[in-house]
């Protein structure tokens, strides 16, 4: 039976807990090579070396390291086993299906670089494939460790998938207008005061949750009221 939003609301702050020194770290990495590095080290910095030049110091290093990292791997299909041309012409095609998926996808030199910089960064490299029913294939797509909480199993097999980010409001009101009272609770209508000023403007922070049964995205901040909800498999 799949989770109730209830259920997997709990598991979420369970995982979010758990990595709570992990997230810190990664924010601190962040920082740093965002150039704000007197919020994790105040006053370390010598006038000699202004903030700007080590920041920037770091984060080309960090990038020429991923750009050696993230050369584009070659992909093949066959196997050493191939003793028929039936077989050596299923292997080519195969191949090219899986080059065709990667290439449809997107994924050139440069993502391999941001996919690689993830890596060397956060010790992290997360690919997601989701299917383009529009295209009718997988797409491929590589996705920012941070905020994002993989379960696994005790055979290192994925059990559950979360990742915490931000959208603004006006996105989430235009993505999903089919909700009722939605655009009231961002504007903070629902008392009858009137709208927030500059409600548009602002950032909500959504949870998106996948497991083998369900797929839930909701706000963490407001209720958990959710914005998608599907139900896909169901023991019985």
């Amino acid at each position: 039976m799949a989770r109730t939003i209830e259920e997997i609301t709990q598991r979420v702050e369970s995982l979010r807990r758990a990595s709570a020194d992990r997230d810190q770290r990664w924010n601190n990495v962040h920082d740093v090579r965002s150039g704000d590095i007197d919020t994790v080290i105040p006053g370390s910095m010598p006038d000699a070396w202004p903030k700007p030049i080590v920041a920037n110091l770091i984060d080309t290093s960090a990038r020429d390291t991923a750009e050696v990292m993230g050369t584009m791997p070659s992909i093949n299909c066959s196997t050493g086993t191939m003793t028929s041309d039936r077989s050596k012409k299923f292997s080519s095609k195969k191949t090219k299906v899986a080059n065709y998926y990667v290439q449809a996808s997107g994924l050139n030199a440069g993502r391999q670089i941001v996919a690689a910089d993830h890596y060397g960064t956060y010790g992290m490299l997360l690919y997601v494939i989701e299917p383009d029913f529009e295209e009718k294939r997988p797409h491929i797509r590589v996705e920012n460790p941070m905020g994002v909480y993989p379960e696994f199993d005790m055979f290192g097999r994925l059990k559950s998938y979360t990742k915490v980010y931000k959208e603004p409001a006006i996105r989430l009101v235009q993505k999903f207008s089919h909700i009722p009272n939605l655009l009231r609770l961002l504007q903070g209508n629902n008392t009858g005061r009137g709208p927030e000023a500059g409600w548009s403007e602002r950032e909500i922070e959504l949870v998106k949750y996948i497991d083998d049964e369900r797929m839930l995205i909701y706000m963490p901040n407001h209720g958990n009221m959710a914005l998608m909800s599907e139900v896909w498999y169901s023991h019985t």
